[in-house]
C-alpha cells in the first residue's frame, strides 16, 4: 500500500512539474507579446510623432526658401518643432534631383519616443503642376483652361520689373535692331553698318522684344526670352531657358527652346522640354513656385 502512495505522489509530482513547466512557457509567451505589443505600439507612436512634426515644420517653410532649394540646389535647416515633449531640434528642407523632371523638395525630421527613434520624409514638388509640359509647350489655350492667362499678363510685366539678382541682366528692347555675334558678343550695327556693344554675352538674361530684331548669325541666348504683340524676330535662335511667345509676335528663322515655351508654338519652332534649365531661369515669376503634391514617407 506504501509503494502504491508513493508511485502516485511521484505521478503527483510529475504532473504538477509538467502543468508548472507549461503554466511558465505559457506565461512567458504571453509576457512576451504583451512586450512586442507594447513595443510595436510604442513605434507606431514615434512615427506618428515623427510625421507629425513633419507638417508642422512644413508651416514654417517659405516660398524663398523652397526657391532656394530648387534654383540653387541648396538646404535648410529649419525651426525646432515639438509635439506632447517630443521634438525635433532640427528639421531638414532639402532638394530631390530626378532627370527629366523638375527638382522636388524634401522635408525630413526625426525624433525619439520613449527611447525609440523614428524618423519621417515629407516630399512634394516645389513647381507650379502647370509647368509641366512633356511636349515643352504651355499654350495660350492651356493657360485659358487654366483660368491663368488674364492674371499672367499683368503678373509677368510686374515679375520682369524687379530688380534682378547680381548677375542676371535685364534687357528691354523697343526699336529695331541688326544684330551680329562677333567674338562671343553681341553688337548691334547700324545702317552705316558701324558697330555698337550690346550685350558682353547671351547669358542669364530677361530679355524683353516690343520691337523688330534681326540677327546675322545663329544666336545662342540662355534665361528668358519674351516675345511680345507686335514684335519681329529674324534669324536662327537657340534658347536655353524659356521662351514667351504672345499672340500677335512674329518668328522668322529657326528657334530652337531647350526648355519650355509659354505662348504661341506657330511656325518654325522646335521644342525640347527640358525642366532644369526653366527652373534656373524662371524662378523669379510669382506663379512659377506653388508646391503640390505632398507625399509623406516614413524613414527607417
Amino acid at each position: 500500500m506504501s509503494r502504491r502512495r508513493g508511485a502516485i505522489a511521484l505521478m503527483a509530482v510529475f504532473i504538477f512539474a509538467v502543468i508548472s513547466l507549461l503554466s511558465l512557457v505559457i506565461f512567458s509567451r504571453i509576457e512576451d507579446n504583451l512586450l512586442l505589443l507594447g513595443a510595436e505600439k510604442d513605434e507606431k507612436q514615434a512615427s506618428y510623432y515623427a510625421e507629425s512634426l513633419a507638417y508642422l515644420a512644413n508651416e514654417g517653410v517659405s516660398k524663398k526658401m523652397i526657391t532656394d532649394v530648387i534654383q540653387l540646389g541648396g538646404s535648410y535647416r529649419l525651426a525646432a518643432v515639438s509635439m506632447d515633449d517630443v521634438s525635433d531640434e532640427h528639421p531638414r528642407l532639402s532638394y530631390v534631383a530626378e532627370k527629366g523632371s523638375y527638382t522636388a523638395v524634401k522635408l525630413e525630421t526625426s525624433c525619439k519616443y520613449k527611447g525609440i527613434g523614428a524618423k519621417a520624409c515629407l516630399r512634394f514638388d516645389g513647381v507650379n503642376p502647370l509647368f509641366i509640359q512633356e511636349d515643352g509647350v504651355l499654350s495660350v489655350e492651356e493657360m485659358k483652361n487654366a483660368g491663368v492667362y488674364g492674371a499672367w499678363q499683368s503678373m509677368l510685366a510686374e515679375s520682369f520689373a524687379k530688380p534682378p539678382e547680381a548677375g542676371i541682366r535685364s534687357v528691354i528692347t523697343q526699336e529695331t535692331l541688326h544684330l551680329r555675334q562677333k567674338d562671343g558678343k553681341l553688337v548691334q550695327v547700324t545702317e552705316e553698318n558701324q558697330e555698337i556693344p550690346f550685350l558682353e554675352n547671351t547669358e542669364k538674361l530677361r530679355w524683353e522684344i516690343e520691337s523688330a530684331v534681326e540677327t546675322e548669325n545663329p544666336l545662342d541666348v540662355s534665361g528668358v526670352l519674351w516675345l511680345k504683340k507686335g514684335s519681329f524676330l529674324k534669324g536662327d535662335v537657340h534658347v536655353k531657358g524659356v521662351l514667351i511667345r504672345e499672340p500677335g509676335s512674329a518668328v522668322k528663322g529657326q528657334m530652337v527652346v531647350d526648355g519650355l515655351l509659354i505662348g504661341e508654338n506657330t511656325g518654325p519652332i522646335r521644342v525640347n522640354f527640358q525642366p532644369r534649365p526653366v527652373e534656373q531661369s524662371f524662378y523669379f515669376f510669382d506663379d512659377f513656385i506653388k508646391p503640390s503634391g505632398y507625399r509623406l514617407k516614413k524613414l527607417y
